[in-house]
């Protein structure tokens, strides 16, 4: 414990700026999944937009005399 002690004593800088590169990784990382997340969604979005699409065509067609 004591040696423990005496280790981040000697290195509080190196230790804070870990600490720094974390938070700023974890930040980049949280941001990054936001971003996954959105581009899933607009996905989402385009698939339902174009099974509706595809939808609404096969009834036109079904309507429609040829």
């Amino acid at each position: 414990m004591k040696e423990h002690m005496k280790y981040i004593i000697d290195h509080a800088e190196e230790i804070e700026k870990l600490i720094k590169v974390k938070a700023q990784v974890s930040e980049v990382k949280s941001i990054m999944l936001g971003n996954i997340d959105k581009v899933n969604e607009k996905k989402k979005k385009k698939t339902v937009s174009k099974l509706l699409l595809k939808h609404a065509f096969f009834v036109w067609c079904s309507y429609t005399p040829i």
